[in-house]
C-alpha cells in the first residue's frame, strides 16, 4: 500500500493539532514536531492504523534543524506516494513596541517564525529530490503580514518575509523537473491560545486589541478543526495554487 508522508510543525496544539487530527488515516505517515507532548494522538492514530512519529523539538534550535529533517527523510520508504510539509509553528511574543522588547525575545521569534521554516523548506527540497512523487509545502501565514499593528512589528514582519519567501521559492521550482509546489495561506481568526493572549493585551502593547475583541464578540473566531479541514480540503483539491499567498476567506 502506497503512503503519503506528512511533516507538521507545531503539532501539539491549536491549528497544528487540528491538522494532525485531520490527517490521521491508514494511508498516511505523520511526523509530528512539537515542543510539548501531543495528547491522546497515539491512541487516535492506532485506531485508524496510522503510523506516527512524535518528535520533541524546539524550532528555535535552528542549528539542529538540518539534522532533524535529514533524520525524518531516513524514515521515508519506497512505498512513498507523496511528501508534504506544513510549516504551522509560530510564536506571537514579544507583543509590544520594539524598543521595549528584549534582545533574546526578538531573536527567538525570528528563529521560530522565519528561520525555522526557511531551513525546513531548504532541506525538504534538497532531500526530496530523489523522490519522483508529489511534493508540496504549505506555509501558514497571517493577515498581520499585510496589516501592521502597534506592538506586532516582529510577528507581522516575520510573516511578511515568509510570504515573499514562498513566492520566491515557487519561481525557483517552476521550471524544475518534478518540482516542489509551495503555497502560503492565512487562516484568519482561529480560536486558539495565540489570539486569546492578544485579547488580554493592553492597547499600549497591541494596537489592534479592540478590533480583535469586536471580531471575537461577532463570532468571527473559528474552531481549529473547522479551519484545518477547510484548508486541507482546498490543498488536496488543487485549489491552492503554486506560488500564491492566499487568505482562507477568499474561498
Amino acid at each position: 500500500m502506497m503512503k503519503k508522508y506528512f511533516i507538521i510543525t507545531g503539532a501539539s496544539k491549536g491549528l497544528g493539532l487540528a491538522f494532525t487530527e485531520g490527517l490521521i488515516h491508514e494511508d498516511h505517515v505523520l511526523f509530528l514536531i512539537a515542543r510539548s507532548e501531543i495528547p491522546d494522538i497515539s491512541t487516535k492514530a492506532m485506531l485508524k492504523n496510522c503510523r506516527i512519529h512524535n518528535i520533541s523539538f524546539d524550532l528555535s534550535d535552528i542549528e539542529n534543524i538540518p539534522h532533524l529533517i535529514s533524520n525524518l527523510f531516513d524514515h521515508i520508504n519506497d512505498d512513498c506516494e507523496g511528501i508534504y510539509l506544513i510549516n504551522n509553528a509560530a510564536i506571537v511574543e514579544p507583543v509590544m513596541p520594539i524598543d521595549k522588547a528584549e534582545n533574546g525575545a526578538i531573536e527567538k521569534i525570528i528563529q521560530v517564525n522565519l528561520m525555522a521554516p526557511v531551513l525546513l523548506v531548504s532541506n525538504f527540497i534538497r532531500l526530496s529530490k530523489r523522490f519522483a512523487v508529489q511534493k508540496q509545502i504549505l506555509n501558514i501565514t497571517s493577515g498581520a503580514a499585510a496589516n501592521p499593528h502597534l506592538g506586532m512589528s516582529l510577528y507581522g514582519s516575520t510573516k511578511a518575509a515568509l510570504d515573499v519567501f514562498t513566492k520566491s521559492v515557487s519561481l525557483e521550482q517552476t521550471e524544475r523537473k518534478n518540482p516542489v509546489h509551495i503555497h502560503a495561506i492565512s487562516p484568519g481568526f482561529v480560536d486558539t491560545q495565540m489570539p486569546q493572549k492578544l485579547l488580554e493585551k493592553d492597547e499600549s502593547e497591541f494596537g489592534g486589541v479592540e478590533q480583535f475583541r469586536i471580531s471575537k464578540n461577532a463570532g468571527k473566531f473559528r474552531k481549529p478543526l473547522e479551519v484545518a479541514d477547510k484548508i486541507l480540503q482546498l490543498w488536496f483539491s488543487g485549489k491552492l495554487k503554486h506560488g500564491e499567498v492566499s487568505h482562507l476567506s477568499e474561498y
